[in-house]
């Protein structure tokens, strides 16, 4: 349940560091933030589930008496709210409705003068209507780490009821009104007591622990530091965050720097996120940088279908590597061809209101294996592709529609190729586009 609220709070925060533009931003509306109330209305109601009270003494000019053995007998769960208070940069937290019944024993002395008797006995305590109030303030440390801080609280109960088991009428008429007075003091702060200390500590210790950066396929690591204070309205939360991904442990080395993200004053539904091409391509540049795009690819690899392509000699089909480029079925017959893929340079993604474009060029090393068990480097080609695909996200998946994409393929000089070739046949470039056709759609 904690971590949860946690979750939550984490998503809705930012801290002091300012940068000049995040490369991603949350946004929780109203509607978000009451759903969130359900998670902190739960996590407060097992807060006052702990309600304790220690053994209460008082004294006044006549009466002296002592509460001991205080014993929680029922708790009824509170109704809470949770609401944003720009007032405070942060959030509202409201309870209502709250009650508990306790048991304990008295001891009361009455004192005046040369007179004085004491009595003893068991009571009930029924509180009912408590309703309390929680400004909480939301901040960071300068590690982009959330913070949280209650910044008042205040509390009231509309009905205290107390029922004696034992002692005189006498004393216990003179005790009622002392003993209301002082419990609904006590349990006024307790309850707050209770409330900040789940915030204040429990809740400020757990924040301080969660992680700001997460590990993305193994070697990546998405950095998730909040950078500016939050913007918090009537409507809604909002706040902005680091958003780059980078080689893990080398933070910071992409060069560029996130650009504006556009308003948006839509807070009809729960949360809002965008994510910007500089959290994209800051991944793309590291991958680049990293070599973890370089790929070697083996006919065995391919779907079935694609199989002849990768052959230098041409037998059920009419089309392979060896007819498409003639040069390398002349040289290497009866072979297959590895592809070793490079990037020349970090592929680039575009955001358009009506497409995402990508664009990206890589070098492809043909290597023959014989017959004889021999690998040779037949040549290179360069590939330049530029992709235009709607992307949506359904279940957890992203899910991309091909609008449309343009292919460019080229031989590209290399000191160690064994052939020469000159131009790529339309028919090859038209492989290209298949391939991109079947394994470019339901990323």
């Amino acid at each position: 349940m904690m971590r949860c609220l946690l979750c939550v709070l984490s998503l809705l925060t930012i801290g002091h560091m300012t940068l000049a533009n995040p490369g991603l931003k949350v946004r929780v509306s109203k509607k978000g933030i009451e759903y969130a109330n359900k998670v902190a209305g739960k996590y407060l109601t097992q807060a006052l589930d702990d309600l304790i009270l220690s053994d209460q003494t008082g004294k006044d000019r006549y009466m002296s008496w002592q509460l001991s053995s205080i014993q929680k007998q029922k708790i009824i769960q509170p109704v809470t709210s949770l609401t944003l208070n720009p007032q405070v940069n942060g959030l509202t937290l409201g309870v209502s409705n709250f009650g508990a019944e306790f048991s304990t024993n008295f001891w009361i002395k009455y004192k005046n003068g040369w007179f004085s008797v004491s009595d003893s006995g068991k009571m009930n305590v029924k509180i009912r209507g408590v309703a309390a109030t929680v400004n909480v303030g939301i901040g960071a440390t300068t590690e982009g780490r959330v913070t949280v801080r209650s910044k008042s609280c205040t509390s009231s109960i509309e009905q205290l009821e107390l029922q004696f088991f034992g002692g005189s009428a006498f004393l216990l008429n003179l005790f009622r009104d002392l003993v209301q007075n002082m419990l609904k003091d006590v349990l006024r702060k307790e309850i707050c007591g209770v409330v900040n200390k789940a915030i204040d500590v429990s809740a400020s210790n757990a924040l301080s622990q969660m992680d700001v950066t997460y590990e993305v396929l193994e070697n990546f690591t998405a950095d998730c530091r909040m950078l500016a204070d939050a913007v918090v309205t009537s409507n809604y939360l909002e706040s902005s965050h680091k958003g780059e991904v980078y080689w893990t442990g080398a933070r910071g080395e992409y060069p560029t720097t996130p650009a504006n993200i556009p308003a948006l004053n839509d807070v009809n539904k729960m949360a809002y996120i965008w994510l910007t091409e500089y959290s994209i391509n800051s991944f793309l540049y590291s991958a680049h940088v990293h070599n973890f795009l370089q790929y070697n690819l083996l006919p065995s690899e391919v779907d079935t279908i694609f199989r002849p392509y990768f052959e230098t000699t041409c037998r059920t089909y009419s089309s392979c590597l060896g007819a498409l480029i003639p040069q390398l079925g002349s040289a290497y017959p009866d072979a297959s061809v590895e592809s070793r893929f490079t990037s020349p340079s970090p592929p680039e993604v575009r955001f358009f209101a009506d497409r995402i474009s990508v664009k990206a060029v890589a070098d492809v090393a043909l290597h023959v294996h014989t017959a004889d068990g021999k690998t040779y480097h037949a040549v290179t080609l360069t590939l330049d592709v530029l992709v235009n695909l709607t992307a949506t996200i359904h279940d957890g998946k992203i899910n991309g529609t091909l609008l449309g994409h343009t292919v460019d393929v080229y031989p590209k000089p290399t000191a160690t190729a064994t052939i020469e070739v000159h131009d790529v046949s339309q028919t090859f470039k038209k492989l290209v586009q298949g391939l991109i056709n079947a394994n470019f759609i339901g990323m």
